[in-house]
């Protein structure tokens, strides 16, 4: 229910009281001072209403010529896709039925895949270790709580990431601008050659797997559903470490340069300039254009120093960062800290236009293993998503270094 729908609803309820008061020939100071309450909230309703009225004033969402009626079918199989029943027939190597299979299908998929458009995935790093279900599971057993994830930061640094279909993905990309001129009366302007270059990605493979027992997902309703949510959270959380640590093309790999090493600890001021520098009037106009990225020591150290030395009453090192950027965020796939206390973080300078780009193509695969650990009674699934990763343009990100000693 909309919360307009909410305040009509209590309008109708407050009317509908109002008139049986009304029809009271003799009224009790409780009943009067009842209708003394109602009217006043039904006053604020009829505002309140009002206000939901405007801010829902939006132009309604009709099916159009460019809505074929393949989309529109297309839209109704993901909606009602089952994840527990693709499940089910993949450790059972059956072929899965109805809306599953007629949206494979149309897809062009196997039946083991599961389409990138169903799943909601944030995720962690492969786990190999059996999961056990917690001993307390009783008969009210309520949904299962996920593991907690981290935020992606591919999104946070403004790389798209693309579903693509079978083939390679291919990106061009401008490479040099139109030059402007101002010729004399009848004089010749001389004519600009755009330049273009093209990135073609080829698929590379992130999985992960777990086990499970057999006796865990029969006491444990929802526990096939949430280790296969697990796994394809893990997966996009595999995705972000491939980002920022690929050692030929990640940002804190050989897809930036590295900076050099600072001359000296770096201090609150060198903190604040990490934003500031970025700035250049073509990829960032003020330092909230920028994001930045920082491993979990680097903010701790920022947290400690402050613009005036040895006092805590002066703004810190991330305070500077936080308001002067358009966002600070701390991830755990940053390198962790060299034995001379240096650490790098990495900026994004505008997220409004593309700099990088991670196509995933569609469909996570499922791969069922009731073999390997069949004496134990153990069943291993394993999740195989295909991804790329480019910088398209390095003058987009910045990748920064700070001595933490």
């Amino acid at each position: 229910m909309t919360e307009l729908q909410k305040l009509q609803l209590r309008s109708s309820e407050v009317r509908t009281k109002l008139n049986e008061l009304a029809g009271v020939s003799e009224l009790t100071d409780e009943q009067r001072s009842e209708i003394d309450t109602l009217t006043n909230e039904y006053a604020d309703l009829e505002r309140r209403t009002r206000a939901a009225i405007i801010a829902a004033d939006e132009p309604a969402t009709v099916p159009t010529g460019d809505a074929t009626p393949e989309q529109r079918e297309l839209d109704r199989l993901r909606e009602t896709w089952d994840m527990g029943r693709m499940f089910e027939a993949v450790i059972q190597h059956r072929n899965i039925d109805g809306a599953e299979r007629d949206l494979q299908q149309a897809l062009g998929m196997d039946p083991n895949a599961v389409p990138l458009s169903v799943l909601a995935a944030a995720g962690k790093l492969e786990t190999r270790a059996a999961t056990s279900a917690p001993d307390n599971v009783q008969g009210n057993q309520q949904g299962i709580i996920p593991y907690v994830f981290p935020s992606s930061v591919t999104a946070f640094l403004g790389i798209p990431t693309p579903t693509v279909p079978v083939g390679q993905a291919v990106y061009p990309v401008l490479t040099t601008k139109a030059t402007a001129h101002t010729p004399a009366e009848s004089g010749d302007a001389a004519d600009s050659q755009g330049t273009f270059e093209a990135d073609v990605l080829s698929p590379a493979r992130i999985q992960a797997s777990l086990y499970y027992t057999r006796e865990d997902a029969a006491k444990l309703r929802g526990m096939a559903e949430a280790l296969t949510e697990n796994l394809t959270a893990s997966l996009a959380d595999g995705l972000d470490k491939q980002i920022l640590t690929n050692a030929t093309k990640g940002l804190l790999g050989a897809g930036l340069t590295a900076p050099g090493n600072p001359a000296a600890a770096s201090t609150y001021g060198d903190f604040r300039d990490a934003v500031v520098n970025v700035v250049d009037g073509r990829y960032s106009q003020t330092e909230a254009d920028a994001v930045i990225v920082l491993g979990a020591d680097t903010y701790k150290r920022a947290h400690k120093l402050y613009r005036i030395a040895d006092t805590s009453d002066s703004e810190s090192a991330i305070g500077a960062l936080r308001r002067l950027s358009g966002g600070v965020r701390v991830n755990y796939h940053i390198p962790a800290k060299d034995g001379d206390n240096r650490q790098d973080a990495v900026i994004a300078r505008n997220r409004q236009n593309m700099h990088a780009v991670a196509p995933i193509w569609d469909g996570v695969t499922l791969i069922p293993d009731q073999v390997t650990k069949s004496g134990t009674g153990e069943v291993k699934i394993t999740a195989v998503m295909l991804y790329a990763f480019e910088v398209i343009r390095t003058d987009g990100f910045s990748r920064v270094r700070f001595d933490l000693s």
